[in-house]
């Protein structure tokens, strides 16, 4: 299954709009107490933001004139830890927007272990587990503090996403260009990190008037 540009732009807007619905419910639980649910929301939120990023990769193949591998932007967007560890990448870029090339690489290398973590944070806080023969039970798991800190990270997400949003505009409206795409599937992580660098410039824009330190 492929997706015209029109489509593209139409599963941005309802992405984002999902999203922006699942942090404001996300808040008002948070505000009445009830963490777990706050977290779980606000982490779904944060996997939606996640895959407008995909969709925006797209976008740019296709009016640039480079194929898309449709199915596997398909399996992406249905698995957890490829919308996670994207996200992590992202952050990465933040930190080598400003220079911080160091905390961008060691972000970047901990993409893996984030994706794996978040995951079963985010399983934790929904149903009760046995783990080492111990229940373990979503009320007991969440605090205050880590629910606060997993909004805060999801309504950076969405301010990045408004932001590019309304600098790009719809790609159905966009002309083709000429566009250099890197496909990272190949390269080293050596290679990845060198050519993040390259790109990093550009997100100091997304970060005008909005910062964050990425730990959730």
């Amino acid at each position: 299954m492929s997706l015209s540009l029109k489509k593209i732009d139409e599963l941005i807007e309802a992405l984002f709009n999902n999203a922006t619905s699942l942090i404001d419910e996300s808040k008002l639980l948070h505000n009445h107490g009830y963490y777990t649910r706050a977290f779980s929301l606000a982490h779904f939120a944060r996997e939606e933001l996640s895959k407008i990023v995909m969709l925006q990769a797209a976008g740019m193949k296709v009016i640039s004139g480079h194929e898309v591998d449709w199915k596997k932007l398909m399996r992406r967007f249905r698995n957890h830890k490829d919308k996670i560890r994207l996200e992590t990448i992202n952050n990465s870029l933040i930190f080598g927007s400003v220079g911080q090339y160091e905390e961008m690489e060691n972000t970047f290398n901990s993409a893996e272990g984030m994706a794996e973590l978040k995951n079963d944070q985010k399983n934790s806080s929904l149903y009760v587990e046995i783990k080492e023969g111990n229940i373990s039970s979503p009320l007991r798991l969440i605090d205050e503090q880590k629910s606060s800190r997993t909004i805060q990270l999801a309504e950076f997400s969405h301010f990045q996403q408004r932001k590019y949003i309304s600098i790009v505009g719809k790609y159905a409206n966009r002309k083709p260009i000429e566009l250099n795409v890197q496909n990272m599937d190949g390269m080293s992580k050596e290679e990845i990190i060198k050519h993040m660098k390259s790109i990093a410039p550009v997100f100091s824009i997304l970060l005008a008037n909005h910062s964050v330190d990425e730990n959730g």
